[in-house]
C-alpha cells in the first residue's frame, strides 16, 4: 500500500491508518516506517 500508492513511510504510524489495521486484525503489530524503509531499500537494490 504504501509503495504501491507511494505514500511517505510515516503514513502507517499516523492515527488514521493505525484504527485501519486494528479493525482488520487488532493484533496486528505493523514494522516501523524505519524496518519498512530499510527493507525496501534492499529490495530495490537487489531488483535494479
Amino acid at each position: 500500500m504504501v509503495i504501491l500508492d507511494e505514500l511517505p513511510f510515516r503514513f502507517m504510524e499516523r492515527e488514521g491508518f493505525r484504527k485501519f489495521y486494528l479493525r482488520l486484525q487488532p493484533r496486528f503489530n505493523p514494522p516501523s516506517r524505519f524496518i519498512v524503509t530499510k527493507d525496501v531499500l534492499q529490495i530495490f537494490q537487489v531488483e535494479k
